[in-house]
């Protein structure tokens, strides 16, 4: 598409009068007709690229989704202060039992050692999550998911137990606390092996281990402090197949009353991604019954 703004300058006469355009004029008329060109051919551009395609000369039917919208998506929430990026859950109930088991004494036969434990109060318990900022990296096969996510959880619980035969020890009341950060990287792959099927897989390419950094309160004991490192994390988080194919079958009422069975249908299609997007291309096929 191209527009093309032209102007003709004449001579206009009349019978009182003769009027000729002065260069000057002439100048500033031009300058303000290459302004709106270039303002139109703008629109044009935005117009075009922002706009799916609908139809090619290969295929009947080509869309395509663009990632640009997704990239800016994750400019805008990087943008955010650090508090519109947490995620907060707290615990609002406190339960019965996490585990029980009663003791039995039977000096002459089985006897068996009880104990107990629950969450201490009932808004004792939470996890923060903290999302840094939110990088996306388009790739020939997908995405790439970069981010800093931090984790902070909180319990109290208490407990007790009882030795064989012997009466309840004291109840003991501790304090839990685990924080983690890593540096995440997530990939999203697209492929088509399948020209029917569109398959995607969503990965954890980094990190390999996550430290979790725990802290275990005793009251006038103090603090117990140590590491856990958490390996083998999941890598593969989701993945699957999206079928490309659509069919339909319906039927169309002439005037005089007569039925006419369709069948609609896709065939040839083709995804292909890129860094730009993902465009998939199809031919429709519309059959009638005789």
């Amino acid at each position: 598409m191209k527009t093309k703004i032209t102007v003709i300058l004449a001579m206009v006469s009349c019978s009182a009068c003769t009027t000729f355009p002065m260069p000057g004029q002439i100048k500033k008329l031009n300058a303000e007709i290459q302004l709106i060109e270039n303002k139109i051919a703008a629109d044009e551009n935005e117009i075009r690229d922002s706009t799916d395609e609908i139809g090619s000369l290969e295929n009947s039917l080509v869309a395509e989704l663009k990632y640009r919208p997704i990239i800016k998506w994750a400019e805008t929430i990087s943008q955010r202060s650090p508090t519109d990026r947490e995620l907060t859950f707290e615990q609002t109930s406190r339960g019965g039992y996490l585990g029980r088991r009663s003791p039995r004494c039977r000096p002459f036969g089985y006897s068996t050692h009880g104990w107990w434990y629950r969450i201490r109060d009932r808004d004792s318990t939470g996890l923060k999550v903290k999302i840094g900022a939110l990088s996306v990296t388009p790739k020939e096969d997908g995405l790439e998911f970069s981010n800093r996510l931090s984790f902070e959880g909180t319990t109290a619980v208490e407990g007790k137990y009882r030795p064989v035969c012997l009466p309840w020890t004291p109840r003991v009341n501790a304090r839990i606390s685990a924080r983690a950060s890593a540096n995440t990287v997530f990939g999203l792959n697209l492929k088509s092996d399948d020209l029917n099927k569109l398959a995607y897989a969503l990965d954890l390419k980094s990190p390999n281990q996550i430290n979790l950094r725990m802290s275990v309160g005793l009251g006038r004991i103090g603090n117990i402090r140590f590491r856990v490192p958490i390996k083998n994390v999941a890598r593969n988080l989701a993945k699957g197949e999206l079928d490309l194919l659509f069919k339909n079958n319906g039927n169309v009422e002439l005037p005089n009353g007569d039925l006419v069975t369709y069948s609609l249908e896709m065939a040839n299609t083709s995804v292909k991604a890129s860094k730009d997007g993902v465009k998939a291309a199809a031919d429709i096929e519309i059959q009638f019954s005789d």
